[in-house]
């Protein structure tokens, strides 16, 4: 399969389909979010009689699938708009890293909050 890439040919083009990787970027990962909360409490759920260490073992290897399957799934989603439709990888991107920028700035206003009560 060879991926072509689009031509754009006016800016509103490009403004449209960044928007567009913003928007898939948001409802993907809302999707995948309710998909596994509602997976993991079906199976926490379902384990309810048997043995903790069984339970335990069983929720730590769906976690660790749980915390796999976004990042294969966001990152596969992104090359192909990267290859294909690049101002939606754009869309994609930026919102991705405006998150990471949000949650770095959370944090530390945390910690300041935290140790200016000290």
């Amino acid at each position: 399969m060879k991926l072509k890439k689009k031509e754009y040919t006016t800016r509103a083009e490009k403004q449209k389909d960044f928007a567009i990787g913003v928007g898939i970027f948001i409802g993907l990962n809302v999707l995948l979010w309710a998909v596994l909360s509602l997976a993991f409490r079906l199976i926490t759920g379902i384990t309810g009689n048997m043995d903790q260490v069984i339970i335990t073992y069983i929720i730590l290897m769906l976690g660790c699938l749980f915390y796999v399957v976004p990042i294969l799934l966001n990152l596969g989603i992104f090359i192909y708009f990267a290859l294909t439709r690049v101002w939606i990888g754009w869309g994609f991107l930026g919102t991705f890293a405006l998150l990471i920028l949000l949650g770095i700035l959370a944090g530390i206003i945390w910690s300041a909050i935290c140790f200016a009560t000290m």
